[in-house]
């Protein structure tokens, strides 16, 4: 004999029960099962898009879980946590959805979306995916003055560079180098063969491991004036 149960039996084991009533030559009797129900094995996806990010900056990251074969009577729920391993992490409510990620350094970090499981479906993770924290793109800024300068007097370049960055600045003007770490300043005097000669005011940051290198050509080919 075969019956249908009017609902789904929940995850774990139950005991299911026979009864027999006795008639004619036949006895009455009872036989007991053990029937387990299993979660459903599940699956977890992570997309990480592009898988590159400035450091400082959010990436958007999705993720979803599903029955890994079959059909489930519903979507998963509970939680889906995206962690890189070193304390970074996002949460997305099941079954699947998105959650943004932030680093304060650069470098190479490799997520993982771990899914706790719930009464129908067994916790499950995914396979790791690299995303590269790169360098922030740097720019410098950099004022000459007096504007234009003058052939004989003094002239300077000021510049700025992002804050808390570290490398190295090198600016020239007027055939003078100077060499720092920071906003700075650097002073030179054209020479009278300079007037009506096209000039550049340089500044030059070679970048650290926070910023990429990037340049300040202020006033390019700057004419000076016949005095």
């Amino acid at each position: 004999a075969t019956f249908t149960p009017v609902s789904s039996f929940p995850v774990g084991d139950h005991d299911l029960v026979a009864h027999y009533l006795p008639t004619g030559d036949f006895a009455a009797g009872t036989a007991t099962h053990r029937h387990v129900v299993a979660a459903n094995l599940s699956e977890v996806e992570l997309d990480v898009g592009a898988g590159t990010v400035a450091w400082g900056r959010e990436l958007t990251v999705s993720s979803r879980v599903s029955a890994a074969s079959g059909v489930a009577p519903r979507p998963a729920r509970g939680v889906i946590e995206i962690t890189d391993g070193a304390g970074t992490t996002c949460s997305i409510a099941a079954p699947g959805g998105s959650c943004t990620l932030v680093w304060d350094t650069p470098g190479l970090r490799t997520l993982v979306a771990d899914y706790s499981g719930d009464e129908l479906y067994g916790p499950a993770s995914s396979i790791g995916r690299e995303v590269v924290v790169d360098r922030r793109a740097s720019r410098v800024e950099a004022v000459v003055t007096p504007n234009p300068p003058v052939t004989g007097d003094a002239a300077r370049v000021d510049w700025t560079v992002p804050d808390h960055a570290g490398g190295e600045v090198r600016a020239t003007i007027a055939g003078q180098q100077c060499r720092g770490v920071g906003a700075g300043t650097c002073s030179g005097t054209f020479a009278a063969s300079a007037a009506g000669q096209p000039q550049d005011v340089v500044v030059a940051f070679a970048g650290d491991d926070l910023y990429r290198p990037s340049n300040a050509v202020s006033y390019t080919h700057l004419t000076l004036p016949t005095i």
